[in-house]
């Protein structure tokens, strides 16, 4: 039983640092999807059809923008995963004094 302070402490400690790591990457994605321009797809249409362009580039700008944020929206959930971790693995000792 005297283990159990120590071990929940690294517990803590290792969750906290791995919330940290995903809600840095989640932060990071965030701010790539905020970065995704809006660009005409010249390249991949007819040069005298400038509105399926415009059209074409925007979805493919929405596109990529949605899925950096479905991809920050699971880290931030990882990031939240691992927080509650490690608060309750930080008050487990706590907890378990009080019962003993």
């Amino acid at each position: 039983m005297r283990y159990v302070p120590a071990a929940c402490t690294v517990i803590a400690i290792i969750c906290a640092l791995t919330s940290l790591a995903a809600a840095s990457h989640a932060a990071h994605l965030w701010f790539q999807s905020a970065k995704v321009r809006i660009e005409p797809a010249w390249k991949l249409e007819v040069r005298g059809q400038a509105d399926r362009d415009v059209v074409t580039g925007t979805m493919t700008a929405f596109h990529q923008a949605s899925r950096l944020n479905q991809r920050a929206a699971i880290w931030t959930g990882i990031a939240a995963l691992f927080g509650a971790i490690s608060a309750v693995a930080g008050a487990l000792p706590a907890i378990i004094a009080s019962f003993g």
